[in-house]
Order: C-alpha cells, then structure tokens, then sequence
C-alpha cells in the first residue's frame, strides 16, 4: 500500500486536485485520504480502504479523465465499461497475464475462508480517531466526493460508502455515535434520494443518529439524467467558488 502514495505527477485525480484547489490543499488531501497511483491504467488512481482499527481492506483502482469522470472503455462485447477494478483483481489479473506465481498475500487474500479480511467498510474512516464522537459525517457514495467535499465543507467528516446499495447496518457500524447526514446522487426520478431515506429510516429504528439531504433533489434536470453528485457540482462551478480562508489552517495541520 505505501508504496503507491506517490507519483502523483501521473495520477489523474490528484493533478485534477491540484489545477482545481492548488498544490498545498491537493497534498494535504491526498495525505488525510491516503490516496494511491496505480500503473494498471495509466494515470489511474487507488482509494484504500481501512477499517476502523487501521487494517487495509481493501483498494479500489478507477481512471478519471481530465474533468474527473471515469473513464469508460469498449469492452470486447462491444459494450463501453468503466475503468474501475479492485486491487487484488488487478494484481491477479496481471499475474495470470505475465504468467507469474502470485505472492503469498494474494493467495491468502483471494482464498474464500478468509472472507473476514475482506469485509466491506466506509472509505475515509481513519478520519475519525482525529474528532470526538459527536462530530458530525457526512456519507457519499463515491471516494472521489468525499474528498472534493472535504475541502469546501469542513464541518463533516466526509466519508463514501462506494455505492447506492451498499448502505446498511454492517458499513456503518463504525459511525453508529456520530450524526450521520447522506448526500445520495442525483437521479432522475428520484429513485437514489428515496433508496437511501428509506434505508435511513431503517438505521434510526436500530439506533443510528442519520438524516438524508434533499441538496441534489434540486438539481437541474441535466444533473438528474446525469446521476450528478456533489463533486461534480463543485467541478462545475471550477474557480468562481473562490479561495476558502480556512484552507490555510487545513493545510498547516
């Protein structure tokens, strides 16, 4: 893992950082997310996954392009696929394609008895060992908005959950003293607002302190069709946001 946080010079997400909130913010928050680069694809990007006790789950590698979209590729069926994988389907990946024995961890990794090393858990969670109990977080669903969003909107603690259905009880454990606010995507009927208020409403009959924002209800409809979220929003509005003042004490600490 620690080897891939670097090279940031050919990692397309933290150049669209750096050219969209300047080098000093760009570092401090490919630091704070441990954002890694990934040679599967050129200029692809890692969002590493730990637990609440500081164990690496998971990586999820993905490529964006220029404006922070994914990339998307035509598959041999002739269909357009995103360029979005796992580390360890990667690795295996490019095992099996240079005929290479895969390492040991890779085995153990990949073995269907050992599930527990790979139980699903929020990205951004080593954020929290930083506040109390009562700070409040915010959840998203893709790492990408979490760490845009956490530049612009320091009063959560912005975490992604990776999906619209991998919302429930097991992911959010780790928050369960927080309050907890979602920010679903936008979408054109409405459908990922409505999945995730009803999920909410079945987290606080368990005990969870989780509310669910309307923000991207009231986007135009080209963001609906889109299924836009929060970062593209800030993406959109690019420079005319302006230069928060509260950035220079982010980035000094």
């Amino acid at each position: 893992m620690q080897q891939t946080l670097k090279h940031y010079e050919h990692n397309n997400f933290a150049r669209l950082l750096q050219a969209e909130l300047g080098a000093d913010m760009a570092h401090h928050l490919l630091a704070r997310f441990e954002v890694g680069s990934s040679t599967y694809w050129s200029g692809a990007t890692v969002f590493w996954l730990r637990d609440e006790l500081g164990r690496a789950r998971s990586g999820q590698v993905v490529l964006f392009d220029e404006q922070g979209k994914t990339v998307k590729q035509l598959a041999p069926d002739g269909t357009r696929k995103r360029c979005t994988t796992w580390v360890h389907t990667a690795y295996a990946s490019r095992c099996a394609k240079h005929r290479l024995e895969q390492p040991a961890w890779l085995q153990s990794y990949l073995n269907p008895t050992n599930d527990v090393k790979k139980v699903p858990c929020l990205y951004g969670l080593a954020q929290l060992k930083t506040v109390p109990a009562s700070y409040p977080v915010a959840i998203v669903e893709a790492p990408k908005t979490a760490i845009l969003c956490a530049a612009y909107f320091p009063a959560f603690v912005w975490l992604a959950v990776g999906a619209l259905s991998y919302l429930n009880v097991d992911r959010l454990q780790a928050v369960y003293a927080h309050p907890i606010t979602l920010y679903p995507d936008a979408s054109a009927d409405g459908s990922a607002f409505n999945t995730w208020a009803r999920k909410a409403a079945e987290l606080r009959g368990k005990g969870f302190k989780i509310n669910v924002s309307d923000m991207m209800e009231s986007c135009a409809d080209n963001h609906k069709q889109a299924g836009s979220d929060l970062a593209d929003l800030l993406l959109e509005a690019g420079k005319n946001r302006g230069y928060p003042a509260f950035w220079d004490e982010q980035c000094a600490n």
